[in-house]
């Protein structure tokens, strides 16, 4: 995890602009900009565990010499991380819906 440093306060020079073309000016855009960073950064964590317990799940896989026991194993594989993929999907879109 990367470490996350104290932002500098933006001045009035400084400003960002909104998806509906609203412009926000120094503190303004800076309190903006600090809970969107915050959500970000949330879900930046989410995306580190969900690849955390994906190679959790390809590293523990260990083929046999049974045809059977690798399908059911790899089908058991998939459906793990289908549902890491599912959980994270489901917190991405409700942070897109923000």
């Amino acid at each position: 995890m990367p470490e996350w440093k104290p932002y500098t306060q933006l001045d009035n020079d400084q400003s960002w602009f909104m998806p509906d073309g609203t412009e926000l000016r120094g503190r303004q855009a800076y309190e903006y900009l600090l809970k969107l960073t915050a959500e970000q950064k949330d879900l930046y964590q989410d995306a580190v565990l969900l690849q955390r317990n994906i190679q959790g799940v390809l590293s523990s896989y260990q083929p046999s010499r049974n045809i059977i026991v690798d399908a059911m194993n790899l089908d058991e594989l998939l459906s793990n991380i289908d549902l890491f993929c599912a959980i994270y999907r489901e917190a991405y879109e409700r942070h897109r819906a923000h």
